[in-house]
């Protein structure tokens, strides 16, 4: 498999955060200079393990490599990604269609625990106890079933997540819980 070539805004990263390096650890004030360039490469050749003659000549994974080496050295927090699982068809045809109004699901898809994280953080976005929203569910307003609230199925999740999103965009975005709870006599 080939490598992927270095990405422009890694290689600025690179000057930049070198720069910050040499000056810090390596006492080098000159790093626009001939010499500064000399020390960068050869710091950057033997962090990677082969001759470089230019940060071009790096690949992509190589570069983040000397990024995230870097940050550590400057003490600055390196950010790893979470890398996401994809759905499948029948999950992401589940999660924009279930629980429309008048659309008939054959075979009902039970929730799982990333839709159910998703709702509470909707909730908490929305200042919502526990309490307060298990009390919605089972109110009259409640999107879902009155019976028990409960959140079994896609379908549900997504009718409260609509209903949380909607309520999201109608809330003003700094209403602090306790004085909107409050009435001013």
């Amino acid at each position: 498999m080939k490598s992927k070539p270095i990405w422009r805004g890694q290689v600025r990263a690179l000057n930049v955060l070198f720069h910050l390096y040499a000056r810090d650890a390596l006492q080098l004030d000159k790093t626009r200079t001939g010499e500064g360039r000399a020390a960068r490469l050869a710091w950057a050749s033997q962090q990677v393990g082969h001759e470089l003659t230019s940060f071009n000549d790096l690949n992509s994974g190589e570069g983040s490599q000397l990024i995230d080496t870097l940050k550590r050295a400057l003490g600055q927090p390196v950010i790893v990604p979470v890398p996401r699982r994809r759905m499948d068809r029948e999950q992401a045809e589940a999660f924009a269609l279930h629980g429309r109004k008048g659309r008939v699901v054959k075979v009902e898809m039970m929730a799982t625990a990333e839709n159910l994280a998703e709702i509470h953080a909707l909730r908490e976005r929305l200042g919502m106890t526990p309490e307060e929203f298990e009390h919605w569910l089972r109110s009259r307003s409640s999107p879902v079933d009155r019976s028990g609230g409960k959140l079994l199925t896609v379908s549900a999740v997504n009718r409260v997540r609509w209903a949380l999103k909607a309520m999201l965009k109608r809330a003003p975005a700094s209403r602090p819980r306790d004085l909107a709870a409050t009435k001013v006599s």
